[in-house]
């Protein structure tokens, strides 16, 4: 029994008229330092899905947002 090959057809290389990035806001406004206690209750009270600050333990960028379950996840950099 023989199996047949199939393709995709090739793609369309990007027109040269049209951005292939998406455009980015970039605000500069400084990130809060803050606890992640504090950084909890700004989530809660700012009532958004995720809140990116400072923390005050480390210095370093954190992103605290609201899971699907109800919890609070946390992305922290690698020490």
């Amino acid at each position: 029994m023989a199996v047949a090959a199939t393709r995709s057809p090739p793609r369309a290389a990007p027109s040269p008229t049209r951005s292939v990035d998406p455009p980015i806001g970039i605000s500069e406004t400084p990130a809060p330092r803050l606890s992640l206690a504090e950084a909890m209750t700004r989530l809660e009270a700012a009532d958004q899905p995720f809140l990116f600050f400072v923390n005050s333990q480390t210095g370093r960028g954190n992103l605290i947002y609201h899971r699907y379950d109800g919890h609070y996840g946390l992305i922290a950099p690698a020490d």
